[in-house]
């Protein structure tokens, strides 16, 4: 792999830090870690021994090895999109989707879009990830997101979460919406269309605590 120009390195760590005060002036803790195994280390840090761990499905959190390492330690995980390939009945499915927002004690996720001044851009088809980002049992919600999710502002980040993220998405879902031939949004009607529900956090919504964990790597969709 080559290495990184410190030069790019420089602008990374810059921007990020840069979104990292705006997030923590919209009241959320956040912070900005070089890797994905430092993003893992935080992530443990903030939890408790014995805790319940609820997620919504995530390709940034797979491939850093965060829900790896928190099925390695003293956690109960509830991960219903890790059963979609298993065989396991929709209706059981559901069923753990709804124990995310009845038992976990901590909701870990990604989002689709982050913009320079701290808002959080996140689009879904069930509502399962969003609902839990706002309210639930979940008293806790931890953010993890790459730098490659970084945008300039609002547009930006929405066009991200309906043009690469949702398009990304339909395709690992295996999901044939018009979006997966034109690579865009269409603004569609197909009964597989995923990106039906979409959530803009401008601050830290009421009776909940964030972490956002910024990654100087690129992670997820």
């Amino acid at each position: 792999m080559a290495m990184m120009h410190s030069a790019k390195k420089w602008f990374i760590e810059e921007q990020a830090q840069m979104v990292v005060k705006s997030l923590k002036k919209r009241s959320y803790e956040a912070v900005y870690v070089p890797s994905a195994k430092e993003a893992c280390e935080k992530v443990i840090q903030a939890l408790q021994p014995g805790q319940i761990i609820g997620t919504g499905g995530s390709i940034t959190l797979n491939e850093t090895g965060i829900l790896d390492k928190i099925r390695s330690c003293n956690y109960t995980l509830i991960d219903p999109d890790s059963h979609l390939s298993e065989g396991v009945s929709s209706d059981k499915i559901e069923e753990l989707r709804r124990e995310v927002l009845s038992k976990s004690d901590v909701f870990i996720t990604s989002i689709n879009a982050l913009t320079l001044d701290g808002k959080m851009v996140s689009i879904d088809g069930l509502g399962n990830r969003l609902a839990a980002m706002l309210h639930g049992s979940p008293h806790k919600v931890i953010v993890v997101c790459g730098v490659n999710k970084i945008v300039p502002d609002l547009e930006q980040a929405l066009w991200r979460a309906h043009n690469v993220a949702a398009v990304c998405n339909v395709k690992r879902l295996n999901m044939n919406p018009p979006c997966s031939k034109a690579l865009e949004c269409v603004d569609c009607s197909s009964e597989e269309r995923i990106c039906r529900a979409t959530l803009i956090l401008e601050k830290q919504p009421i009776g909940k605590e964030y972490l956002v964990i910024i990654i100087g790597e690129h992670c997820g969709f």
